[in-house]
């Protein structure tokens, strides 16, 4: 096949499998074991297809690679998500070999004078894939090993949190002044315990040797040595007890959190220049705090990467605490490598290549599989060979070394405190660390809010799901995660009344075990809370309508009178307009004049109900008043208007005033012919003759704007500019443009939304 033929079916085959990855992908995410129990032929159509298909993965492994020759996963068991995942791991390792393979290649082939991928040592390799038969996968129902503890997790938080220890060794301030309670002050209203050892930390000073350039010294064979296993009393003493001569030790930890409300430290890995360890932490848990000896003795120096949560967890599980104290991590950003991982530096100072497939490995397993045990060896094997080549780094840099020293110190000060004891001022926030790490600690459910955009009538339901996840996952010792994801509280929050246990659990296509167990006591919460703020709303908008309606309840005398008075003033206004017009409207019976309206000071009383005033006849005298001024606002408009618009505008500041006997004694006219005015027919504005008023047209309004103006337009003066005519100022009309979405209101309240 040429190369054109090969780039050809290449370009052809990738979205093909593209698509078979994302349908499998959505497959996935559905309860496939479920529809097999509905349809038989479907259940057996699918695994005849699963058969299948671990057929053709064996096959195409024997041919990639001698490595796995065999038939095992033809016998495995297709409805095991273990066994997929073992599938899978073998699939990842393979790509990654071929990763290493290309970055070999195209070193090659750009010339580069850098050791070649070939030249590096790994991880090892045959010894996992020959060990996959024995590789431990967790059940799905696993004993939790916080069910077997001496000493059980108190999740219930009355007090701040207590440091672990008996006695403290190395010390500098007593152990009875260190675990003194002391007053929160500014941050708040409790009492905590400091971190016992924050004063040895500050004032111990580093060994002599960490401030000296020396020949780094390499680490012991990765093949030809291996990890001591430590899960038992007398082997923890004796580690305690070579550990005692050294100098230098590397320590890290591997950690769960998913099947824990705090965490759990699973395993410590420890090394020194001879040796590497594993401590089983589950076994010893209650029985670590004699590596205190150790761990706080200011002439041993301490090499971990990445030390920030290792110091919480160390003090929380096994009350246990670091003096002298070096952080690689902050070494590499002192240093301004390209990376910070424990990775890059393994590859970068060490050559040796390890996997990532276990950053994320469930460590509570026992006995863990050979690969787990090698990936936490290598974390440890050769950290104290990178830390002899970054101090040497550090020194050859003034200042960089003793400012990695700072900042591990500020590391090793930290200390774990309980969620409602956390301090609030800035200055010692940093070195506190709590289970619920939030901006706001007195809601902390904002920030769920903000990251998935919930409108602000929903708070309601997000605090009371948020607090019964909290309570839940304490009083089971699980995570909040595992109790209900954030993902997860969100879609049950925007459920709408009513709540049930059925809408529930159809709410998401992933719903936990915990929120199955619990869903009626979770849709009574919902269902509650709905009614709740429904209530509220209703009751809000009474609030707003009461305000908004002075003459919706009770009206005492004193409003009554106010109104009067405004219609008096009203009507002693509006009365000299009828000088002009016909007098006798005023004494026909109407409803706008009438016998109530002219009596209206005598025609209202007031009763009192249980000390209040009450009256339906003030009700009806206020509809009359806003009825009246209406009346008075539509006769203004359409017939006084144009009896007062006279050439003279004096006539319409003083108006004539006239007895009632010389109204009567006019002759009628018809208001609609009142007002005339001739047609102008020059285009000078010249006074008309009386004699021929009855000729004229009547006035448009609309198309007169100058009517009131009786002045001649002035003569542009010299410095007057005529204004240059614009084509398109009028008269042009352009696509207009579409009418903007309006967008909606967050504001806007759950019973709007419900009742929409």
């Amino acid at each position: 096949m040429s190369r054109d033929e090969y780039r050809d079916s290449l370009e052809g085959t990738i979205p093909k499998v593209v698509q078979v990855v994302r349908a499998a992908s959505s497959l996935a995410a559905q309860d496939v074991n479920f529809f097999k129990t509905l349809d038989g032929s479907l259940g057996q159509e699918i695994d005849s297809s699963a058969s299948k298909l671990l057929g053709s993965i064996s096959n195409l492994l024997n041919n990639i690679t001698e490595e796995v020759q065999d038939s095992r996963f033809q016998k495995m068991d297709f409805d095991s998500d273990y066994a997929w995942k073992h599938i899978t791991n073998t699939i990842d390792h393979l790509f990654e070999k071929a990763d290493i393979k290309l970055d070999e290649l195209s070193r090659t082939s750009a010339g580069k004078s850098e050791p070649s991928d070939s030249q590096l040592m790994y991880l090892d390799d045959k010894e996992v894939l020959n060990n996959n038969s024995n590789v431990s996968y967790p059940t799905k129902v696993m004993t939790k090993p916080q069910d077997s503890f001496r000493f059980k997790v108190d999740t219930t938080e009355k007090s701040s949190f207590k440091p672990k220890i008996s006695y403290k060794p190395n010390a500098l301030v007593s152990y009875d002044e260190s675990l003194r309670l002391r007053n929160a002050g500014d941050d708040g209203d409790f009492s905590f315990y400091p971190q016992p050892y924050e004063y040895e930390i500050d004032n111990q000073p580093y060994p002599e040797f960490v401030i000296q350039k020396k020949e780094p010294i390499e680490a012991q064979s990765w093949k030809e040595t291996s990890a001591t296993w430590i899960d038992s009393k007398d082997g923890l003493l004796r580690m305690v007890d070579e550990l005692r001569s050294s100098t230098e030790i590397a320590v890290d930890l591997e950690h769960h959190d998913y099947r824990s409300y705090y965490g759990l430290v699973c395993l410590m890995q420890i090394s020194n220049r001879q040796n590497d360890w594993l401590v089983d932490t589950l076994a010893l848990r209650d029985d670590l705090e004699v590596l205190n000896e150790i761990f706080t003795n200011p002439q041993i120096l301490k090499v971990f990467h990445g030390a920030f949560m290792d110091i919480i967890w160390l003090q929380r599980d096994l009350g246990l605490y670091i003096v002298s104290l070096f952080d690689t991590y902050h070494a590499a950003k002192k240093l301004g490598l390209s990376k910070f991982s424990l990775a890059y530096l393994l590859e970068s100072f060490a050559k040796f290549k390890t996997s990532k497939k276990y950053q994320l490995a469930d460590w509570r397993l026992r006995p863990l599989s050979p690969a787990m045990k090698a990936y936490a060896r290598s974390d440890t094997h050769f950290l104290l060979y990178i830390y002899d080549q970054m101090r040497n780094k550090l020194l050859e840099n003034d200042g960089k070394l003793q400012e990695v020293l700072y900042e591990s110190r500020q590391v090793a000060k930290r200390r774990f405190e309980y969620t409602k004891f956390r301090p609030i001022s800035s200055t010692t926030t940093a070195l506190v660390y709590s289970p619920l790490m939030v901006s706001n600690p007195r809601e902390p459910y904002s920030s769920i809010m903000s990251q998935y955009n919930v409108p602000a009538f929903k708070k309601p339901l997000i605090e009371i799901l948020f607090e019964w996840r909290d309570r839940v996952a304490k009083r089971q010792d699980e995570s909040v995660r595992y109790i209900m994801p954030n993902q997860l509280l969100v879609t049950l929050a925007s459920l709408n009344h009513p709540v049930d246990a059925q809408k529930v659990i159809a709410a998401s296509s992933y719903v936990t075990e915990s929120v199955r167990t619990h869903a009626e006591e979770i849709a009574n919460l919902l269902d509650m809370t709905l009614k709740q703020i429904e209530k509220q709303d209703w009751e809000l908008m009474n609030n707003i309508y009461d305000q908004n309606e002075p003459y919706r309840h009770s009206i005492d005398s004193v409003t009554v009178l106010k109104d009067q008075n405004v219609f008096n003033k009203l009507y002693r206004k509006c009365s000299k307009l009828f000088t002009t017009i016909d007098q006798d409207i005023l004494r026909q019976k109407s409803v706008l004049f009438s016998e109530k309206i002219q009596g209206i000071a005598n025609n209202f009383s007031v009763s009192y109900d249980k000390g209040k005033p009450t009256s339906t006849t003030t009700l009806d005298i206020c509809n009359r008043i806003n009825f009246v001024r209406q009346q008075f606002k539509e006769m203004y408009q359409e017939k006084v208007q144009p009896n007062i618009l006279q050439k003279d505008t004096t006539t319409l500041r003083e108006a004539p005033v006239h007895t009632p006997a010389e109204v009567q004694a006019k002759p009628r006219e018809d208001p609609a012919e009142i007002i005339k005015l001739k047609s102008n027919k020059t285009t000078s504005f010249q006074t008309k003759s009386p004699a021929t008023v009855d000729d004229e047209e009547p006035i448009n309004y609309n198309e007169n704007r100058r009517i009131l103006d009786e002045t001649l337009p002035k003569s542009r003066t010299k410095n007057q500019k005529k204004r240059s005519y614009d084509p398109y100022a009028q008269g042009y009309d352009g696509p207009k443009p579409a009418k903007k979405q309006q967008r909606l209101n967050q504001g806007r309240t759950a019973t709007f939304n419900a009742s929409k």
